[in-house]
């Protein structure tokens, strides 16, 4: 599970948005004992009622959030802070929501993904992000 991650790993703070308890708490323990700083939110609403967003290094969005829409959040996400990375996750086959996440330049994966596709995931999305600046 530890190579995938970048090497100064413990200085990216990765924030999670998903509505489900249970994935939260999972990816949370994942990429705490990968090496991350991580925060989570149930949210949209509750990630952008705090400053979360301003020292994240990467967002890990659920496309699916009850009744708000992950993609809509990512595109609030970069309007508020420009270049911040994203992954979008979703249980959902549906097929043009890959097609929605590239065209907002946001990883994507479907669940269920295993660890090592989850942190190379986010490995890429971070050196993405450093590149963009």
């Amino acid at each position: 599970m530890g190579s995938l991650a970048p090497m100064d790993k413990g200085r990216h703070k990765i924030v999670i948005v998903d509505d489900d308890r249970g994935v939260r708490a999972a990816l949370g323990r994942l990429l705490s004992v990968s090496g991350y700083a991580v925060e989570t939110f149930a949210s949209g609403d509750e990630l952008l009622a705090t400053d979360a967003l301003n020292d994240a290094s990467c967002l890990l969005i659920d496309v699916q959030l009850g009744t708000a829409s992950g993609l809509d959040l990512a595109a609030d996400a970069a309007v508020r802070r420009s270049g911040v990375p994203v992954v979008l996750i979703s249980a959902s086959d549906a097929p043009d929501l890959h097609a929605q996440a590239s065209r907002g330049g946001h990883a994507f994966l479907r669940k269920p993904f295993g660890a090592d596709e989850l942190l190379a995931a986010i490995a890429a999305a971070l050196a993405d992000g450093a590149k963009r600046g």
